[in-house]
C-alpha cells in the first residue's frame, strides 16, 4: 500500500493541474550533460519542487537529498531546460537520504523560502538567501 501513495499523489496533482487549465505538453527534462535524463523519482518519498528559486526568471528544481539540492536552470533560450546541480542549499545534514521540500513565503518578503520535512520527524525552515536583498513588507 505504501508504494502506491506517491503515484496517487502524482495522479491527483496532475489531475488538478489539468483541471486548472495547465498545458498537456509533457517531455523528459535533460540534465546539463547532453542526453543524460533527470530522474526525479528521488526515492520512494521524493518530492521535487519546481520554482524560480534564484530569481532569474527561469524555473529551477529543488530535489531531496541529505539536505535539498538546487538544480539551477541555466538555459539561455525561452522554453529550454538545462540544469546544473549547484549542490545542497545549506551545509546542514538534515537526513540520511530523504528530505521533502515545500515552498512558503514564511517571512512575508515575497521571496520563496523552504520548509523541509526530514526523516527524523522534524520540520526545518530555511530562509531564501535572496531575502537580504528583498524589501520586507510590514
Amino acid at each position: 500500500m505504501h508504494r502506491k501513495r506517491p503515484h496517487l499523489l502524482g495522479i491527483v496533482t496532475l489531475a488538478a493541474a489539468l483541471a486548472a487549465g495547465a498545458e498537456q505538453n509533457f517531455r523528459r527534462l535533460e540534465y546539463h550533460h547532453p542526453g543524460l535524463q533527470v530522474d526525479l523519482g528521488a526515492g520512494l518519498w521524493g518530492l521535487p519542487v519546481i520554482l524560480d528559486y534564484d530569481g532569474d526568471g527561469h524555473d529551477d528544481l529543488l530535489v531531496n537529498s541529505t539536505n535539498i539540492n538546487f538544480l539551477e536552470n541555466v538555459a539561455t533560450m525561452p522554453g529550454q531546460f538545462v540544469f546544473r546541480d549547484r549542490g545542497p542549499v545549506d551545509g546542514t545534514r538534515l537526513a540520511g537520504h530523504d528530505t521533502c521540500p515545500a515552498v512558503v513565503d514564511w517571512n512575508g518578503d515575497t521571496v520563496p523560502d523552504l520548509l523541509v520535512g526530514a526523516e527524523d520527524g522534524f520540520l526545518y525552515y530555511l530562509e531564501n538567501p535572496r531575502t537580504r536583498f528583498a524589501p520586507h513588507t510590514p
